[in-house]
């Protein structure tokens, strides 16, 4: 392979070169990102249902 594609950032090595070790974040990462997971999809669910009710009423209007 020449020498610039493994500088480059969007070449994925193969697998058997990757680390078997897995890496993992902090706890506290995981309790945040877990809090804001939720968080995002409570409202991508509340903006689903508001924009169905809009639709619905503006069809019967």
């Amino acid at each position: 392979m020449p020498s610039d594609v493994t500088r480059n950032r969007f070449f994925t090595p193969p697998l058997r070169r990757l680390s078997l070790k897995r890496q993992r974040p902090l706890e506290g990462e995981i309790a945040h990102m877990t809090v804001l997971d939720w968080l995002s999809l409570a409202l991508a669910a509340g903006l689903f249902v508001y924009l169905l009710v809009a639709l619905l009423r503006a069809d019967r209007a």
